[in-house]
């Protein structure tokens, strides 16, 4: 790998762990263990006190994480100037690293309202995704013909992104075991009450639809593209992460909200997303006519990429 593209998943992969560990914060309950900001108590370095210190970790790790973004960037404008889509990526990420800090800033002044820690969420979803962008075209290099939109794949991505934000809205607005009891609600298939209750039973049947559609992208790959084995591993990667993510969200309510099933839970939800994005991104450049398609998935279509890249 080159340093750019190490630098790119370093960049992607710390965003990854901020979005946990911002899950950690939640589930333990210190989102206001500094309830001001951007200093902490008023102080640069906070009293030693252990909500106080895993919300400050936390925002130790945005910083970390915001200046591999903008190291990003910069490399880009530098070093890839000519690659306009990856130029205008990496120059996106910024802008929504900026954006998120801000929501961060607003949610802990607000006292965590549930529709701005959504939003906050939402903002990590996208700089994630945009992240991932980045990262691929470091690998993939510059576009050398039109390519279908793979619809069904980026269909699921952006249902799995809702998904995203229900749960956390259902957290927000503490419905997470309004429903007791799985796969049945309160011992019913379909509940009658409404409030928490509809709240955490939409949320369910959400995770339900997504689950159809992760099934029909990975038969896709399977039946349509065997031999697209960057197609193939991301569609059937995803498909085991939806059924682990399923057993923990049963799990939030078998073992009644455990920090770490729950902390586990938004991890695989965001690997999820993840690789999803990934995956419309590979079908988007790999599902190219016959005559222009670069054959990456063959180590003779890797070194051309190579060439071209370094050229």
């Amino acid at each position: 790998m080159t340093a750019y593209q190490k630098l790119a998943l370093a960049a992607t992969f710390a965003t990854y762990a901020l979005v946990i560990m911002g899950g950690v914060v939640r589930v333990t309950g210190s989102g206001l263990g500094c309830p001001d900001w951007p200093l902490c108590h008023g102080q640069v370095i906070p009293p030693l006190e252990k909500p106080v210190l895993i919300e400050y970790a936390h925002r130790l790790a945005a910083t970390a994480t915001g200046l591999l973004v903008v190291a990003l960037a910069v490399a880009t404008w530098v070093s890839h100037r000519r690659f306009t889509l990856l130029v205008v990526a990496a120059s996106a990420a910024v802008v929504v690293l900026v954006f998120q800090a801000l929501l961060g800033g607003v949610t802990v002044v607000n006292e965590l309202p549930p529709s701005i820690v959504t939003a906050h969420m939402a903002t990590a979803m996208l700089l994630l995704a945009v992240l991932l962008l980045v990262t691929s075209l470091a690998f993939l290099g510059p576009q050398r013909a039109p390519a279908a939109i793979p619809w069904l794949p980026v269909v699921a991505a952006l249902a799995t992104y809702g998904l995203v934000l229900t749960g956390s809205y259902v957290v927000g607005q503490g419905a997470s075991i309004s429903c007791d009891g799985w796969p049945l609600c309160n011992g019913e298939l379909v509940p009658g009450e409404g409030g928490r209750v509809a709240i955490q039973f939409l949320h369910r049947l959400t995770a339900a639809a997504i689950g159809v559609l992760v099934t029909a992208v990975a038969i896709q790959a399977w039946r349509q593209q065997p031999s697209v084995r960057p197609l193939l591993l991301t569609a059937t990667l995803a498909l085991g992460i939806y059924m682990a993510q399923v057993l923990l969200g049963a799990s939030n309510i078998w073992f009644r909200l455990a920090p770490g099933v729950r902390a586990a839970h938004l991890g695989a939800a965001t690997g999820l997303w993840m690789t999803l994005v990934v995956h419309c991104i590979l079908a988007y450049r790999l599902r190219l006519p016959d005559q222009a398609r670069r054959p990456l998935a063959s180590a003779e279509g890797r070194r051309e990429v190579a060439k071209e890249w370094a050229r």
